[in-house]
C-alpha cells in the first residue's frame, strides 16, 4: 500500500497548493489561445501595411516558434 499513500500525500500536496494558483485550465486556455492567434494577427497586419508575403511568413514562424519556446519553459 505504499503507493496508494503516496498517491495520498500527493493529492494532499495538490489541494494545499492549487488555491494559491489562478484557475490553471482557464489561464492556461487562455493563454493558449493568445499564443496560437497573436502570430497570425501580426503576419496578418504585417502582410496588410507591408504586402510583403515573405516577412508575414517570416513573423508567423518567428512568432509560433516563440510560443512553442514559451509553452515548453512553462
Amino acid at each position: 500500500g505504499g503507493a496508494a499513500r503516496d498517491e495520498g500525500q500527493l493529492g494532499e500536496l495538490a489541494a494545499r497548493t492549487t488555491p494559491a494558483l489562478p484557475d490553471p485550465p482557464a489561464a492556461g486556455g487562455l493563454g493558449d489561445l493568445l499564443g496560437a492567434t497573436l502570430p497570425l494577427v501580426a503576419a496578418l497586419l504585417v502582410l496588410q501595411l507591408t504586402g510583403n508575403w515573405l516577412a508575414a511568413l517570416g513573423l508567423l514562424i518567428v512568432g509560433y516558434g516563440l510560443v512553442a519556446l514559451l509553452v515548453r519553459r512553462a
